[in-house]
């Protein structure tokens, strides 16, 4: 079911959303998604505490709409509010494990924390589902690579830079190459690449530059 209001959200006319949404609530009091859509707009237009309530609200009249929860989640973990995100989330993990994103997310929760290791299995669940979001991706194999696990994180970079232009994974090939085996001409040559895609990417700038000075 559609509404007015979400043609004035894509459009990023929020003022005339919310008044569209307020209209729609008053008219149809115990609709959630008149209140998640609102709490996403409010947070949109930076009204934090407002947004806070509006998904609240979502969850008080729908205590299973797991979008609710989602977009709630999402809000505390963009707001840096990890510990709470992650409650939030699982909280209905049951019903969205094979979603993408929520694994993200809860992956994600764990990496800001400094707990790499447990950010795994969830970054395993979401490259299952959803390994052709290469930039998801990346994350995961940086996050192996941190923990030391530099043969899976290779092999997920090595997949990225076989299919997308992808300066980061070119970079990071190259540190491999350089830390693992001693390669520095492979290494040099991934620096070189990262800079092709990006030429402002001062980290391989910089690799190239501690290679040549060896």
């Amino acid at each position: 079911m559609s509404f007015n209001y979400e043609h004035s959200i894509q459009q990023g006319n929020y003022e005339t959303a919310l008044k569209e949404i307020f209209s729609s609530i008053e008219k149809d009091p115990d609709n959630p998604v008149h209140y998640i859509n609102g709490g996403t707009v409010l947070y949109n237009v930076g009204k934090l505490e407002e947004a806070n309530n509006f998904l609240l609200k979502a969850i008080e009249l729908d205590k299973d709409n797991a979008v609710a929860y989602y977009t709630l989640g999402n809000m505390y973990f963009n707001e840096g509010k990890y510990k709470d995100a992650r409650t939030l989330l699982l909280s209905v993990y049951d019903k969205m494990n094979d979603d993408k994103d929520i694994n993200y997310l809860l992956a994600m929760t764990h990496v800001h924390e400094g707990d790499l290791s447990l950010s795994v299995p969830f970054f395993e669940e979401m490259y299952r589902v959803g390994k052709e979001d290469y930039e998801l991706v990346f994350q995961y194999a940086l996050t192996l690579c941190q923990l030391g696990l530099l043969d899976q994180g290779e092999l997920l970079l090595t997949e990225i830079t076989s299919e997308h232009a992808h300066a980061d994974s070119e970079y990071n090939l190259g540190l491999i190459q350089w830390t693992k085996y001693d390669d520095k001409e492979s290494a040099k040559t991934h620096f070189q690449n990262a800079i092709k895609i990006k030429p402002d990417h001062i980290l391989a700038h910089n690799g190239i530059k501690n290679l040549e000075e060896e």
